[in-house]
């Protein structure tokens, strides 16, 4: 029954559903966007990690090196962490959880800075050479009677899926008449030394 005054049951409860829809529909709009921002929020976190990380370990490899597999320059490095003689001591990096409950900690002997790439899992180094990647160094391999391959690059790698959270190129030592080749990143012989007039 319907009078002027007011509305029917069925208009009543067509209402209330309609209300309760809208209701439902904001609420999980707001619970969406309320897990996007979590997303948002640890991927700033990461990236801001990692761009620590890098910074640090750069700072505590600037003017370290060269680093020959003949464990010429010091370098001892396992996919723990790395350590070499540096001016103020001792020079180090690991990967383990720090008194600060951080999982990398770069440090001089005269002072430590710890810093959390949010890697998501475990993080691990490795050591590259000009032919191979490396768990540890120097490479434990019988003496082949060659060069020493110099490292190149100290990587860390974040799991799962391998991917590298930061790369660190290492200074090589070049021979004094180097003429360096940026493209091919290695000297070049000059006409002097290949007997060239």
């Amino acid at each position: 029954m319907s009078s002027s005054a007011g509305y029917t049951l069925a208009e009543a409860l067509a209402a209330v559903l309609i209300l309760g829809l809208a209701t439902a529909g904001m609420t999980a709009g707001v619970q969406s966007f309320s897990r996007h921002q979590v997303r948002a929020t640890k991927s700033t976190a990461a990236a801001r990690g990692e761009i620590v990380t890098q910074t640090a370990v750069d700072a505590l490899l600037t003017g370290a090196g060269p680093f020959s597999s003949d464990g010429h320059g010091g370098l001892n490095g396992d996919q723990q962490g790395f350590a070499f003689p540096c001016v103020s001591g001792t020079c180090e990096a690991r990967v383990g959880r720090t008194q600060t409950g951080q999982p990398l900690m770069v440090q001089r002997t005269t002072s430590s800075v710890s810093v959390s790439p949010a890697a998501g899992g475990s993080l691990r180094f490795a050591y590259v050479t000009a032919g191979e990647r490396v768990e540890r160094w120097p490479p434990a391999r019988l003496d082949t009677g060659g060069p020493a391959e110099p490292l190149q690059q100290i990587v860390l790698i974040g799991e799962p899926g391998e991917r590298v959270i930061g790369a660190w190129r290492i200074w090589r030592e070049q021979a004094s008449d180097c003429a360096f080749d940026s493209i091919a990143r290695s000297c070049r012989t000059s006409p002097t030394a290949a007997g060239t007039p």
